[in-house]
């Protein structure tokens, strides 16, 4: 496949990175972006630590932009992010590549504390993934992890935007190149305290944290992660006015670009039924609250992960909907709030022998 990672380490591979944008190219090795494309979201909880990098690393804007190896190359230059990332959130960031990239090897990934940045100062190597505590992706397309390399997705360069989604619930690392998702890259890190990492062998590279951003592992997140991979779906359930200001302002990395939409398969006829009583408007949170309860019920019932069977039923009177707990008690659905594990009815916490019930995923936390 032309442009991807070959199995030979010693056969000079040809890279044609994607950019994000189109703006004017350089070929002079060091020369930086003029652009500021996918710069527009001013959102950084952290940036690269100045107590862990390698001596040939040079951090400015605030230590978010790192220029490796300012004058020449004598080996592997790294850095290091100053916030880790724990179990129970999912972290996303994004970094833009704004010179050219070339030499051994150039990698964006993740690590524990037990690697030494230091090591490979002299030594010109692919360093992220070359143990047991660090992952990587390198310039040239391919992954490694424990010293072994594997195909994974195109080759990177100057303009390119590599997003990284850290999943610290499920244990698992996916990377985006200019904000289109390459698929599962890692899986089984549950239980590391990680930090976002970078390393560089090419002399005068530079690169940027533009975004970095933490989430909750909470119900209502994972439902949208299940669904993200479908444009239309995430389209429709925009038509629900709190989740479309949640998903645009908190979640955007979610929504696949125009044109990578698959089909929503059995889930079509009902989106465009809920579509289509939406028209009408909301005229109380009620109503938002119903058609929520009932999206997440047809997933509920569509879903082979979902370990309860979900039941609507409308009331003759009031047409209110209400919800099967699957132990043969009806309830009806409570208000929807910030966070899908923190549902509260007028009585107050909804719950079922003493645990919650999320009415957005019909399932018992």
């Amino acid at each position: 496949m032309p442009g991807y990672f070959q199995a030979s380490r010693c056969r000079k591979v040809e890279v044609q990175p994607e950019s994000f944008c189109s703006c004017e190219d350089s070929n002079v090795a060091g020369e930086r972006l003029p652009c500021s494309c996918g710069e527009e979201l001013d959102v950084h909880e952290w940036a690269w630590d100045n107590s862990v990098q390698t001596s040939a690393s040079r951090l400015i804007l605030d230590g978010r932009e790192v220029r490796f190896h300012p004058g020449y190359s004598s080996g592997t230059a790294a850095v290091r992010g100053d916030k880790p990332c724990v179990t129970g959130s999912d972290y996303y960031w994004e970094i833009k590549v704004l010179t050219l990239l070339y030499g051994t090897d150039v990698m964006v990934g993740v690590c524990t504390d037990k690697v030494d940045l230091e090591t490979s100062q002299f030594n010109f190597c692919s360093l992220l993934g070359s143990d047991e505590e660090s992952w990587g992706y390198s310039y040239r397309g391919y992954i490694q992890h424990k010293g072994k390399m594997q195909p994974y997705g195109p080759p990177y360069g100057r303009g390119s935007i590599i997003g990284v989604h850290l999943d610290m619930w499920k244990g698992t690392l996916q990377f985006y190149l200019n904000r289109k998702p390459l698929g599962t890259a890692f899986t089984s890190l549950h239980g590391r305290t990680l930090y976002p990492v970078l390393s560089s062998t090419a002399a005068k590279s530079a690169m940027k944290v533009i975004y970095s951003s933490s989430f909750p592992s909470t119900l209502q997140l994972l439902c949208l992660k299940s669904v993200s991979s479908s444009s239309e779906m995430m389209k429709m359930l925009k038509t629900v006015p709190y989740l479309k200001s949640q998903i645009e302002n908190e979640y955007w990395w979610l929504t696949p670009p125009e044109g990578s939409a698959r089909s929503a398969g059995s889930y079509r006829e009902y989106f465009m039924m809920e579509v289509a009583e939406n028209e009408e408007g909301y005229d109380s949170d009620e109503d938002e609250d119903g058609s929520l309860a009932s999206f997440c019920a047809y997933m509920s019932q569509t879903s082979s992960s979902s370990s309860q069977e979900t039941v609507l039923k409308e009331e003759t009177g009031n047409k209110r909907k209400w919800m099967s707990t699957g132990k043969g008690t009806e309830i009806e659905p409570s208000l929807f709030h910030n966070h899908c594990d923190t549902e509260t009815s007028d009585d107050g916490t909804l719950s079922v022998n003493s645990k919650k019930l999320c009415v957005v995923c019909d399932v018992i936390v």
